[in-house]
């Protein structure tokens, strides 16, 4: 059986937000981006949305997320399709980040030009261990999570100066 579950790579104004799992959770006292299960008759923009909430105390906009791709791994015989989504809010830092204490125990957040080298240099007594999914992200994904988050922002500026030319026209 395979599990459905969702992945938001979260970037805050310090980068991207990774949670450490809790010692006795699976793949326990490794980081990993805010993440969990689709409960069932939940959409998986729902999930990520109260997985966002749950696990980090972010409150997000459904419009505010982007979907990135949806792939499947495994980890320890669990077959798992990830669902990946992008969220960004540079006026959040680490200090606004509330833990759900029974899933994680600590949180850090890493520029994403570090996110890059810690995807391509993996050793074998690295200082931050991370889930294999978000190994996997980090290497696959993070340009162009970084690129669909610059257009996005880019997109939400015009259509804020679009408004204003419209309103002062008026």
């Amino acid at each position: 059986m395979t599990e459905e579950i969702v992945g938001i790579m979260t970037r805050i104004s310090q980068g991207y937000l990774f949670l450490k799992r809790n010692l006795d959770d699976f793949e326990g006292g490794k980081f990993n981006c805010p993440a969990g299960h689709i409960e069932k008759g939940e959409t998986a923009i729902e999930a990520a949305l109260r997985e966002l909430k749950e696990e980090a105390g972010i409150v997000a906009a459904p419009s505010e997320l982007i979907y990135v791709d949806t792939f499947s791994d495994e980890i320890k015989g669990i077959d798992f399709r990830v669902r990946l989504f992008a969220y960004a809010n540079d006026r959040l830092d680490l200090s606004d980040i509330k833990l759900l204490p029974q899933e994680h125990c600590d949180k850090i957040a890493i520029g994403a030009d570090a996110v890059e080298n810690i995807a391509l240099v993996r050793t074998d007594r690295p200082t931050l261990v991370f889930t294999k999914i978000d190994y996997r992200v980090m290497a696959t994904y993070l340009r162009p999570i970084e690129r669909l988050l610059y257009e996005s922002k880019n997109r939400a500026a015009d259509a804020r100066r679009s408004a204003a030319a419209s309103k002062n026209a008026a």
